[in-house]
C-alpha cells in the first residue's frame, strides 16, 4: 500500500498545497497551490521524479486525465481546458450554462463529465458547449469515477452520503444513500 507521507524507504513526497490528483497510465498529475500560484505538476509512477508542467489561473480547481488529454476546469470562467499529456495546450470548451462546477471526470472516449449542482453533463472534448446528455436529480456530485468493466459512472457526495450510478447513456440507474 502506498503511503503519501513516505513514498519509499529512501524519500518522501512533498504534498504541500495539494488540491487534486489525476492519473493517466503511469503518469501522475497534481494540481498544487504553492504561494498563491496554482501549478500542474507531473510525477513519475514511483513519485521520485517530478516537473512543473504549467501554471493555471486562480479559478482552476479541478483536474482529470485520460489516455489522450489532461483537463483542467476553471470554476470562475466556466472554461474547460484540454492539454496533451506533456502539458501543451490543445483546446478550450466554454460551459456557459454552468454555474458551479463541482467535479470533472475525463472518459476514454474523448468525452468529459461535468458535475453541476444536482446534474451531470457529458460533453465531447473538442465539441461545442452543447452536452451529449444531461442527467438530473443527482445528489450534488462532488466526486466521480467510472467502473471500466460495466461502464457505469459512479457519482458521490460527501455531505449527503449518497452514490448515484449512471449508465454511459446518461440514465440515472441506481441511487444509494448511506
Amino acid at each position: 500500500m502506498y503511503n503519501v507521507n513516505n513514498a519509499s524507504s529512501s524519500g518522501s513526497v512533498n504534498c504541500t498545497g495539494l488540491l487534486r490528483i489525476a492519473v493517466s497510465g503511469e503518469r501522475i498529475y497534481a494540481l498544487r497551490n504553492i504561494d498563491n500560484t496554482k501549478v500542474v505538476k507531473l510525477f513519475s509512477a514511483d513519485l521520485q521524479k517530478s516537473s512543473d508542467l504549467f501554471t493555471v489561473p486562480a479559478g482552476v480547481n479541478h483536474i482529470s486525465a485520460t489516455d489522450n488529454y489532461l483537463l483542467v476546469a476553471n470554476t470562475e470562467t466556466k472554461v474547460l481546458s484540454a492539454y496533451d499529456l506533456d502539458g501543451e495546450f490543445q483546446l478550450e470548451l466554454k460551459l456557459p450554462e454552468t454555474t458551479n462546477i463541482q467535479a470533472i471526470l475525463a472518459l476514454r472516449d474523448s468525452t468529459v463529465l461535468v458535475s453541476v449542482g444536482a446534474s451531470v453533463h457529458r460533453y465531447r472534448i473538442g465539441g461545442n458547449a452543447d452536452p451529449v446528455w444531461t442527467c438530473t436529480g443527482m445528489a450534488n456530485a462532488t466526486a466521480m469515477c467510472q467502473d471500466t468493466a460495466s461502464g457505469l459512472i459512479i457519482c458521490g457526495n460527501n455531505n449527503q452520503y449518497t452514490l448515484n450510478f449512471v449508465s454511459m447513456e446518461g440514465n440515472d440507474t441506481i441511487n444509494i444513500t448511506f
